[in-house]
């Protein structure tokens, strides 16, 4: 009897013990899938759940992908369900990395720098216009100042490099599961010490950080010795002081140089060095390109067995194509250019530098096209063409009449629309023009002509194909033939034209002009005062509704139509006086005399009148300026 009961309770235990171990699940990266799942049924409150459970298993297996992505993803329900969700990120993320071990330590302190980082981004301007409280303002982000968001921000990116000996010793592939990207470029950021510095140097680099006022003057970048080679670079001396942005971003660069040469990395050692240089040149207080153009050839000759010389020569190349060389003024810039990018791609046809290289030979060999002609030319007479072009022989140009609706702002709404224009419209007239023949790749002029017009409205349509990129490209201008110069302003309560001979300037008498509005309840355009101008080519009216559109100036065969506006119905009533002053030079030196002169106006109802033998004191203040 007591061995059965014995028997019973040992059996009745082995089974309590089953189920306690088959209730603790393990849990994978693809039990992502599944919160994805649940995520996108609309059950975020679920997904956050099951990704807090996953964040448990993950801290006592000590697996780092799978507590990162929990991380990631918890933070990002988080922000989604929680109106005031960042602190609570925040708090979250801080006990995470006070539990963690390395190197999930690292990464997640190099997490929390960014969102440090980000939030400043996001809310610079507010936190800028608010009053900075003083004193110890604790763990509260809303009350923190640009100077301690900045302080927090490079602490903790410094403090995920702290480990580095561990961190270097770790190969990027342990967060394989978490990381984008292409793997085959992983060999530049082949440990995680790699992979967090370079995140704190994107930072460092930022051109808007601003951090301090003296950080610019905390490091001479006038030295021509920073573009030197790596041991030249290594033996600089920079300051300790570690609230500083740029001195922390050259350091790490030092760190990275170091630790590659001595793990023989050269792929990654061209990597952070041409990353130094571009840094350099960023931020180099002379705009010296030569010295840069230098540096990058030196560091192609040392790099002609990695695939970063394929990104060093498209950098050479891009400085070409920008004409930023001295030797650049020939004109023969864009061929040297053509020439380094081929070199690239030559060297490592599949590398990203190649990439580059391609797209800046599509772009510097692609054709550009545009033409211009003045927009009211004179009735019957011929008018000068304005072509400009690159990398086309021949321009082909087509004539069409304008549809009355066309909008002198823009001409077509989309490519669709032009395209249809095109195609649906009669040809007036076409010909083609034979441009000089180039290969310069460079962008040149040419004056044409096109004969005498009637009366109207028009569009001319260039044309130019690209054989070897198979691409066409159009340039289209509107025009109008009128013996007309149409002039109009609003005038306080009236609104004023005049009219003249566009040849010669002189006033046309018995033009008639047709104003129109929109009238929203019709929903169409309809007449309003209908006006002539006199022997001095003047005609007013007092309609000055703010929805006239436009008007239309006739003159016999000779319509042109003119938009028009009437919104400015500001009118200031009151008697105003004003004084404007004219000194005889902008800069003086010191005792030099100051010649002045001035005019006193008095402003009413919308006109100005000159004040005569008003006496007047005149004051001369000199301005202080304080920093």
């Amino acid at each position: 009897m007591n061995i059965s009961l014995r028997l019973s309770a040992l059996f009745f235990l082995f089974i309590l013990l089953s189920l306690r171990v088959s209730a603790q699940q393990k849990y994978t990266l693809n039990d992502f899938y599944r919160v994805d799942s649940i995520a996108n049924q609309a059950k975020p409150k679920d997904a956050l759940a099951l990704v807090e459970k996953i964040n448990q298993a993950a801290k006592k297996e000590n697996n780092a992908p799978l507590l990162i992505k929990s991380v990631i993803y918890r933070m990002m329900f988080q922000s989604y369900l929680e109106e005031n969700a960042f602190d609570k990120i925040l708090v979250d993320l801080r006990t995470d990395i006070s539990n963690a071990k390395q190197p999930e330590k690292s990464i997640l302190q190099s997490l929390l720098a960014e969102m440090y980082w980000n939030y400043l981004q996001q809310n610079r301007w507010k936190i800028g216009s608010r009053t900075e409280v003083q004193g110890d303002i604790g763990n509260d982000i809303k009350t923190w100042s640009i100077k301690k968001l900045n302080e927090e921000t490079i602490k903790y990116y410094l403090l995920s490099l702290k480990e580095a000996k561990i961190l270097q010793q770790t190969k990027v592939d342990v967060l394989d599961a978490v990381l984008a990207g292409d793997k085959n470029n992983r060999n530049y950021r082949p440990t995680l010490y790699d992979l967090l510095a370079h995140r704190a140097i994107d930072v460092f680099s930022n051109t808007q950080i601003n951090l301090t006022q003296y950080d610019d003057d905390s490091i001479d970048m006038s030295n021509a010795a920073w573009f030197g080679n790596r041991q030249v670079f290594l033996a600089i001396e920079l300051t300790n002081d570690s609230t500083l942005f740029k001195p922390q971003a050259l350091q790490l660069f030092k760190n990275l140089i170091r630790f590659h040469q001595n793990s023989n990395n050269f792929s990654a050692l061209a990597d952070v060095d041409l990353k130094r240089l571009k840094f350099i040149q960023q931020n180099f207080s002379s705009y010296d390109q030569e010295l840069y153009n230098n540096a990058l050839s030196n560091l192609a000759e040392q790099s002609t067995q990695t695939e970063v010389y394929a990104d060093i020569l498209y950098e050479q190349a891009l400085m070409h194509k920008n004409a930023q060389l001295s030797v650049d003024t020939n004109k023969q810039n864009l061929l040297t250019a053509v020439a380094l990018a081929k070199k690239a791609i030559e060297g490592y046809p599949k590398s990203i530098g190649a990439q580059n290289a391609e797209n800046l030979i599509r772009q510097i060999k692609s054709s550009e096209l545009s033409i211009k002609i003045k927009r009211y030319i004179q009735p019957d007479k011929p008018a000068q063409l304005y072509l400009s072009y690159k990398n086309t022989d021949t321009v082909h140009i087509r004539l069409f009449k304008a549809p009355e609706s066309q909008n002198d702002y823009e001409q077509f709404k989309n490519k669709n629309d032009f395209l249809a224009f095109f195609n649906q419209n009669k040809v007036i007239k076409k010909w083609f023009v034979i441009v000089p023949k180039t290969s310069d790749y460079q962008s040149h002029t040419l004056i044409d002509k096109i004969d005498g017009l009637p009366f109207g409205n028009y569009t001319l349509i260039a044309q130019t194909v690209n054989h070897e990129q198979k691409d066409t490209v159009y340039s289209n201008i509107n025009f109008k033939v009128t013996a007309m110069a149409v002039i109009n302003r609003r005038n306080i309560e009236k609104h004023e034209y005049f009219v003249s001979q566009l040849s010669n300037g002189a006033p046309l008498k018995n033009v008639k002009i047709q104003q129109q509005r929109y009238d929203y309840n019709k929903r169409k355009y309809i007449n309003g005062d209908l006006i002539t101008t006199n022997e001095n080519g003047y005609a007013t009216t007092n309609e000055t509704d703010g929805n006239m559109s436009f008007a239309v100036a006739t003159f016999g065969k000779d319509e042109l139509k003119l938009n028009i506006n009437n919104y400015n119905t500001y009118r200031d009533d009151e008697d105003k006086e004003r004084v404007i002053l004219f000194t005889d030079r902008p800069i003086y030196r010191p005792g030099q005399t100051i010649y002045y002169k001035g005019i006193c106006l008095r402003s009413k109802d919308g006109k100005n009148n000159i004040e005569v033998n008003k006496a007047l004191e005149v004051f001369l203040m000199m301005l202080t300026v304080r920093k």
